[in-house]
């Protein structure tokens, strides 16, 4: 009869104590992954940063150009790119409707800029210029349903009073070390939006191409 008493007791202790242990325990996971995706976003934001640091030596021409052959070097390219001293600086708004997305635009790919919104790509194209102008995100926020998007989507870029209107026409995965994606054209205005694959990691990344096709 004691011994029932004491399995009873012991029972009656561990459902008393059951909820603390479930949140305690869904605590824990919780921290887990925040710290797992905390470590991703990190990766992701160096690989973002050693695109940059590899654009000055990308001399390639997007596929849209007419030839490869008359891509000029970075030394003698005529457009205008984004400067590194304007890192940080508001750019225009981002807006998505295929995928309900509305996103601040920022210029750089760093930290600070990917957590308020997506971050322009220190060395590529000026938005509405000749080029292409590359745009980072990370995947688990503002990116997260690019990977839906379809050839002949819309994406508007507002810069102020300036409105502009781009139509996919790529969207494939690469490797991390490939900086194709970030070839200039010489003849067109392109956007290029880069984020991770697949979600919640880092191994390959998401790229959407886009051209512009009005601004007003």
């Amino acid at each position: 009869m004691k011994r029932w008493s004491l399995v009873l007791i012991i029972l009656g202790l561990l459902i008393i104590a059951y909820p603390t242990l479930s949140d305690t325990y869904r605590q824990w996971e919780l921290q887990r992954l925040l710290l797992s995706q905390a470590n991703l976003d990190f990766v992701a934001q160096e690989e973002f940063a050693a695109l940059q640091n590899t654009l000055a030596n990308a001399e390639g021409e997007s596929e849209v150009a007419v030839s490869v052959a008359d891509t000029p070097s970075s030394d003698d390219w005529p457009h205008p790119v984004l400067d590194a001293s304007e890192v940080g600086e508001s750019l225009g708004v981002l807006k998505i409707a295929s995928i309900n997305l509305t996103v601040p635009i920022y210029a750089g790919a760093e930290e600070a800029q990917l957590k308020e919104g997506v971050g322009q790509m220190v060395g590529t194209g000026r938005l509405c210029a000749i080029g292409n102008a590359a745009l980072a995100g990370h995947r688990r926020t503002f990116f997260r349903n690019l990977d839906k998007l379809q050839p002949g989507d819309e994406i508007v870029v507002e810069l102020g009073q300036q409105t502009l209107r781009y139509q996919v026409y790529k969207i494939h995965i690469v490797e991390p070390t490939d900086v194709s994606v970030l070839n200039r054209s010489r003849r067109h205005s392109l956007l290029t939006l880069v984020t991770c694959h697949p979600l919640y990691t880092s191994k390959q990344r998401l790229i959407v191409h886009a051209y512009l096709k009005s601004s007003k």
